[in-house]
């Protein structure tokens, strides 16, 4: 069955160049991309190596994979070329990013720290791409979906993940990228998704019976109820006179 009609719009050239040429991703040869396709079950190439990836990107659709390649590509895939030669650029002087021009070693926080960075600026390319058909790409809790560009997406919370510190540590670094780059909707949405994983866990820590389908007003009536915080209008008349006695 066909994915969103939406995705589509992602299989154009000036999109296909920036996931490929190493303007902010590190750049892949035809052998590269073949075996990107391969992952992700397409065994059929021809052509330049962007038709290449056009292949690949029309054959996802298809299969309904396109959610797929896109938590890969923009979330997993090793980066890691890419992040040493932005280090390097920093250290000759020569940032390519300014928010982050002051690292300038290697270490695990850092590295991470730049990664994200870099997935953010192609996100944000690709989106200044897509501006011109009135789209944008957006993550939307543990997927990606393209969206008008004056829509704010749903929120659904990964509920594969568990609310620990390095979730937390991970959604306030990325926050922290969006607030240097004033993506301000990014920084609405990665709150709610947090507040909505909360929510999430605690009901299904409680063994609550309810419906996962983004409604964080609803999710906050189940907690109230479940742990007994639900607001009582009701208030004893002796007990307030009482207090007020005593003052």
């Amino acid at each position: 069955m066909a994915e969103q009609t939406n995705f589509s719009i992602l299989n154009q050239r000036p999109i296909i160049n920036l996931l490929i040429d190493g303007d902010v991703f590190p750049y892949m040869t035809g052998n590269e991309i073949q075996d990107l396709g391969i992952k992700f079950g397409v065994d059929s190439f021809d052509g330049s190596r962007w038709q290449m990836m056009q292949n690949i990107l029309s054959s996802l659709q298809n299969e309904g994979n396109t959610t797929k390649f896109l938590e890969y590509f923009l979330s997993v895939m090793n980066i890691n070329k890419a992040v040493k030669e932005v280090i390097q650029n920093n250290l000759a002087g020569n940032p390519p990013y300014k928010q982050i021009s002051n690292i300038l070693k290697e270490s695990e926080d850092n590295n991470r720290y730049v990664a994200q960075t870099i997935r953010q600026e192609l996100i944000k390319r690709i989106n200044l791409e897509l501006s011109v058909s009135g789209k944008k790409l957006v993550r939307n809790g543990k997927t990606f979906v393209v969206i008008n560009s004056n829509d704010q997406a749903k929120i659904v919370a990964d509920t594969s993940k568990i609310i620990d510190d390095d979730y937390i540590k991970e959604l306030l670094d990325n926050s922290k990228v969006d607030l240097n780059n004033n993506d301000l909707d990014s920084i609405v949405t990665k709150s709610r998704t947090l507040i909505e994983s909360v929510f999430i866990q605690i009901l299904q820590d409680q063994e609550v019976n309810f419906k996962e389908n983004g409604d964080i007003a609803k999710y906050r009536q189940e907690v109230n109820s479940v742990l007994r915080m639900k607001p009582d209008n009701t208030w004893n008349k002796s007990m307030v006179a009482s207090r007020i006695l005593c003052k």
